[in-house]
């Protein structure tokens, strides 16, 4: 059946909304992990002498890789200019991307553990009560700080064959692309330590109410 403008039946004022679960996320709720407002709430969560250090550690590392991931930029768009205006391409272009690239995803770890950027599977917990919720993800963050912990032990044990060689592209010493990934867990191990202070200080009534502040 066909209605003219006239006589079309009006608009239900709601419309209905997918079942709890069909989608990783709820509207905003992405806008909420990740923005500026919800770190900040959550860094209030640490004690008070521990939040001032905390900010100047985000901050730094925010200057960080805006600033490797800047030059990174702009070294691959100089190549690609090169390579099919001039055809020639620029023999340090190829190791440097490189290295940024790595200390760009490694120092940018830490971050986007703060932000909730990780992926993860939050179906089990998303159902429990709050209290339960807590004590799983305090597991879960207590597991993957065994992980970092292994991975920096073994980070550090690696520098020493490192320091024995050279990148044949930068004539530099390996060791400036291996002391990335202890450096970069370092920094995971601190923020995965100040999440854990955060989750284990928050009240499990808070974490019910969407939105609540701590």
């Amino acid at each position: 059946m066909q209605y003219s403008p006239a006589t079309a039946p009006p608009l239900p004022d709601t419309l209905p909304h997918a079942p709890a679960g069909v989608y990783d996320h709820a509207d905003g709720e992405i806008e909420d992990d990740l923005g500026k407002s919800a770190l900040e709430s959550k860094i209030a969560c640490l004690p008070a002498a521990w939040q001032k250090f905390d900010r100047l550690v985000i901050t730094a590392t925010r200057h960080l890789l805006f600033a490797s991931g800047s030059v990174f930029t702009a070294v691959i768009v100089a190549e690609v200019f090169t390579r099919y205006v001039f055809s020639y391409s620029m023999f340090f272009a190829n190791p440097l991307s490189k290295l940024l690239l790595v200390w760009f995803f490694l120092l940018g770890s830490g971050l986007a553990l703060r932000q909730g950027a990780h992926m993860g599977f939050d179906l089990i917990a998303a159902r429990l009560a709050p209290a339960a919720r807590q004590r799983m993800v305090l597991t879960a963050h207590a597991i993957g700080l065994v992980f970092i912990l292994e991975m920096l032990w073994a980070s550090i044990f690696a520098m020493g064959p490192a320091m024995r060689q050279n990148d044949p592209g930068l004539d530099i010493s390996l060791v400036w692309l291996v002391v990335s990934v202890p450096v970069g867990f370092t920094l995971l191990l601190y923020h995965m330590l100040a999440v854990i202070t955060i989750e284990w200080r928050q009240k499990p009534a808070l974490l019910a109410t969407p939105g609540a502040q701590p």
